[in-house]
């Protein structure tokens, strides 16, 4: 075999095999977050989002699922501009509106929903969340809420509602905690977390038993995405016949 006929086969293998490897690589899948406990912690580090894509990769290899954490109103950019390609647990209510033609909505992934909170003194009870327009409220910067269209802009909240905005939920509970406030909005999955750490809590706080909202948490695909809302439900599907979705929620301590 002459030298050129041992390179040419060379590079046929060479070629060859880096078509395999390319064909079998996971195709890597962004996934944008933001400061939402319990699914995106105040510091991006851990949540259920995080644990949810760990339990992703580990089921499938075809993709690969990697976070990045974003400022909320910032989450919108990065897939209007294609720098993320997916965000979980999230409502297509809550700013996605002008987005529609960019993304796909999946079936619901979990349900929930947000409460009122208020401290607990003489006197209050249900009746005082009846009107809370009335009130000093605090909410999280960002956030869409019921009582309020779902319009997060600051400076049409603040000529409509005497509200405050932090930085995280576990500063609205502080607020009212401190009668700092008189209302505050939390998602039940959060305070529920809350109140199993912090038990003298709720002893404090007055829960209101009607919701702001509730939640129909999805995953919004944009089209661009290296997966599609079709490939990314068959998984789903898969798990859920395995009874390995439902045993992943559960082990989160969250009903899916």
């Amino acid at each position: 075999m002459t030298l050129l006929r041992i390179l040419t086969l060379f590079i046929a293998i060479l070629g060859f095999v880096i078509h395999v490897n390319t064909a079998n690589a996971e195709k890597i899948v962004r996934v944008v977050g933001y400061t939402f406990p319990p699914f995106v912690s105040n510091d991006g580090t851990d949540g259920l989002t995080m644990e949810f894509l760990k339990f992703l990769n580990s089921r499938q290899s075809d993709y690969r699922f990697q976070f990045f954490k974003a400022p909320p109103k910032r989450r919108y950019w990065t897939i209007e501009n294609q720098q993320a390609d997916i965000i979980l647990f999230e409502m297509p209510e809550w700013g996605w509106q002008k987005y529609a033609q960019l993304i796909d909505q999946t079936r619901v992934l979990l349900h929930g929903g947000e409460v009122y909170i208020t401290q607990v003194l003489k006197g209050r009870n249900q009746a005082y969340f009846d009107r809370i327009s009335d009130k000093n409220l605090v909410g999280v910067f960002g956030y869409h809420y019921g009582f309020a269209g779902f319009n997060n802009d600051q400076d049409w909240l603040d000529k409509n509602f005497s509200i405050v905005l932090t930085e995280n939920p576990e500063d609205v509970i502080t607020m009212i905690l401190k009668d700092r406030a008189d209302i505050g909005v939390v998602s039940q999955s959060y305070l529920s977390r809350y109140l199993t750490k912090n038990p003298q809590a709720a002893k404090e706080l007055l829960v209101s038993e009607k919701k702001d909202q509730e939640y129909r948490l999805k995953a919004l695909i944009g089209k661009h995405a290296p997966i599609s809302k079709a490939d990314f439900e068959a998984m789903l599907e898969k798990l859920e016949r395995s009874g390995e979705l439902d045993a992943f929620f559960r082990s989160q301590g969250i009903k899916g």
